[in-house]
């Protein structure tokens, strides 16, 4: 009878030991979820209107949404956000959002040097990195439907364009822009420039002067948030109703001054890439146009020509309505 307890308790003892054994084998086998921790490098201040304020905004949406810790820097100079990003990546920092174009170099020497780490870069091709999710930075395209605006809602037949610096996309832009406007009127009369910095107030408001003197009365300012201030200003103080093209989000909220605007989904877009990334992606791309949209007019143009460039606009993304990007030289006449 003792004999029996006793392989009962040796058996009960080399079932323990083999369950352990199997908990220890398999709790080592299996690792443990990884943690992310997000940064985003902004070219401005959080509170500028526009582009850096939807950036602040998605990386907020990013830690409330996933319980993750995340970070931004702001005004990050292109040539210092590789240092910048290096100090999240040693603070245990795994996914590093650059926000704008004017940082495609930093992204490709970070994701060489790191390809543990994720990184957002904003550019016209895919970033050829396992590493890399690239945010394809074609929502030019929306601006042919802009420029159809534009040409039924000017009162002199002359609208501009105020840009910051020349590059194929701000060609590409201008081309749009003059090639939506002739479907609305044949003759119509662009002026274009760049004033060579995008968020400087002064000279890019002296430029939407310049324009307004010459009868301009719709004018895209495609610059950063204090930059478009101040084609605001100018537009304000025009002898005649100036109007003004918002960017990213609805401006007509800050100003009736702006005719419509580009919506951008920027929280939409990172989001998508977090959660991509979260599941394993680590790499990828996503069409920024396609998260893109225009503001309503409130009444300035007619309900079948607003309609008009709505759907307009959704065939153009969609590749439904072919039009052609000239980004080497201008088309304005």
């Amino acid at each position: 009878m003792v004999a029996q307890k006793t392989l009962v308790g040796v058996a009960v003892i080399i079932v323990i030991v083999i369950a352990a054994g199997v908990y220890y084998w398999y709790t080592a086998s299996v690792a443990p979820p990884k943690v992310y921790k997000a940064a985003i490098l902004l070219p401005a201040s959080i509170d500028s209107i526009g582009w850096p304020m939807l950036g602040y905004e998605a990386i907020q949406n990013i830690g409330k949404k996933y319980g993750i810790e995340t970070a931004y820097s702001e005004w990050v100079d292109p040539a210092k956000a590789v240092g910048i990003a290096v100090d999240y990546i040693e603070a245990g920092y795994n996914i590093i959002i650059t926000h704008g174009g004017q940082y495609v170099t930093a992204c490709e020497e970070i994701a060489k040097n790191y390809p543990d780490v994720v990184v957002v870069a904003h550019t016209i091709e895919p970033l050829k990195y396992n590493n890399v999710w690239t945010i394809i930075r074609d929502d030019y395209l929306p601006y042919y439907a802009i420029g159809y605006m534009m040409g039924k809602a000017s009162k002199t037949g002359k609208i501009g364009y105020v840009g910051g610096l020349e590059f194929p996309t701000a060609i590409g832009v201008v081309n749009l822009v003059y090639q939506g406007a002739q479907l609305a009127n044949p003759n119509i009369k662009m002026y274009y420039v760049h004033t060579g910095d995008f968020d400087a107030p002064v000279p890019n408001r002296k430029a939407a002067e310049t324009q307004i003197a010459e009868g301009v009365d719709v004018i895209v300012p495609w610059l950063g948030g204090t930059g478009i201030l101040g084609t605001l200003e100018a537009a304000k103080a025009a002898p005649r109703m100036t109007y003004l093209i918002g960017a990213c989000t609805d401006m007509y909220e800050i100003d009736t001054h702006f005719l419509t605007s580009i919506v951008m989904d920027v929280t939409g877009v990172y989001d998508h890439i977090v959660n991509q990334v979260m599941k394993g992606n680590k790499s990828g791309q996503v069409r920024l146009a396609e998260y893109c949209s225009l503001a309503s007019t409130r009444g300035v143009l007619s309900s079948s020509d607003e309609a008009y460039a709505m759907d307009l606009n959704k065939k153009v993304i969609s590749g439904e309505t072919k039009i052609e990007v000239v980004t080497d030289h201008y088309l304005v006449k």
